[in-house]
C-alpha cells in the first residue's frame, strides 16, 4: 500500500472514530439529562425539592463560586443522607435550581437503573456500563458515568456503593 493510501486510510479512521466519539457523547448526556435519584434530579426547582424534601436541616451560605460565575449553597438534609448544591445562577436573587446531588447513608433513594446506597459494585459497573468513562483517570474506588465535568460518581467501599454524586465534579 502507498504511503498516500495510508495516510489517507488513516484519516478516514480517525474521522470515524471522532464520529463515533461524538455520537457516544451525544447519547451519554441525553442519558444523563433523564437519570435521577429517586425524584431528585439535576436543574431541578428549588420549590420541587421542598415539596419532596422539606426544609433542609442546615443551609450553608450562598457564595459566588469563581469557576462558572454562580451564586451556589448547599442544603444539607444528613437524617436523609442527602447533600443538595443548589445554584442561583449569576444573581444572588436568581431561581435555585439542583446543581448537585450527593447521597450517603442513609439514604435509601435509588437511580432509574436501580443502584443505591449499599448496592454491589459489581451492580453498579454492569448498570451503567455503556456510560463508563473509560477516559476519566481511573481512581480507586470510584467509578465516573459521563464524566467528571457532568455525570454521577459511585464510590465504593468494600465492595458496596458507599456515595453517590451527580454533577460536576470537575470545571
Amino acid at each position: 500500500m502507498s504511503a498516500t493510501r495510508l495516510f489517507f486510510c488513516f484519516l478516514l479512521a480517525l474521522v470515524g472514530a471522532r464520529t463515533a466519539s461524538a455520537a457516544d457523547h451525544s447519547a451519554t448526556e441525553a442519558f444523563l439529562s433523564k437519570e435521577s435519584l429517586g425524584n431528585l434530579r439535576l436543574e431541578q426547582p428549588a420549590k420541587d425539592v421542598l415539596k419532596m424534601l422539606g426544609k433542609p436541616d442546615k443551609e450553608g451560605k450562598l457564595i459566588l463560586q469563581a469557576a462558572d460565575g454562580n451564586y451556589v449553597q448547599t442544603w444539607r438534609y444528613p437524617s436523609k443522607g442527602i447533600e443538595l448544591v443548589m445554584s442561583a445562577g449569576g444573581t444572588k436573587s436568581g431561581a435555585k435550581t439542583v446543581a448537585a446531588i450527593t447521597a450517603t447513608t442513609p439514604c435509601g433513594l435509588a437511580t432509574q437503573q436501580g443502584i443505591k446506597i449499599g448496592s454491589s459494585e459489581s451492580a453498579a459497573r454492569r448498570a451503567y456500563a455503556a456510560y463508563a468513562d473509560h477516559d476519566s483517570r481511573a481512581t480507586p474506588g470510584a467509578f465516573v458515568v459521563g464524566s467528571v465535568y457532568g455525570g454521577i460518581i459511585f464510590h465504593f467501599e468494600h465492595g458496596k456503593v458507599s456515595r453517590i454524586f451527580f454533577g460536576a465534579a470537575a470545571e
